[in-house]
């Protein structure tokens, strides 16, 4: 009888303490604030120009995802706005064949 009296103050007085001194979580400082470089600062992402929707019922996704298979810049954009796996915007500024029909 004695013992579980003694177990009980032992857990008793550990949640006490416990309650009373919490555990602080430890963090160390891996790293040195001089070792940053400008090569490690990430790059802010360049956003892209929005191309208004163009609802011209002549053209349709039709397979083509070259520049080389457009007529028109009109065409360009239309086909990388509402076409899928269009390989027209090499630089992702957000217009197409720009060496071809976008001047």
């Amino acid at each position: 009888m004695k013992i579980i009296f003694l177990i009980a103050f032992i857990i008793i007085g550990g949640f006490t303490y416990m309650k009373l001194n919490p555990i602080e979580p430890i963090i160390q400082q891996s790293f040195k604030e001089d070792t940053f470089t400008e090569k490690s600062v990430i790059n802010p992402v360049k956003k892209t120009k929005k191309i208004p929707h163009i609802s011209n019922k002549s053209y349709q996704c039709d397979g083509r995802i070259h520049c080389s298979q457009m007529h028109s810049c009109e065409e360009a954009k239309f086909f990388i706005r509402n076409c899928r796996g269009t390989k027209m915007d090499g630089d992702n500024d957000g217009v197409p064949c720009e060496s071809q029909w976008c001047h």
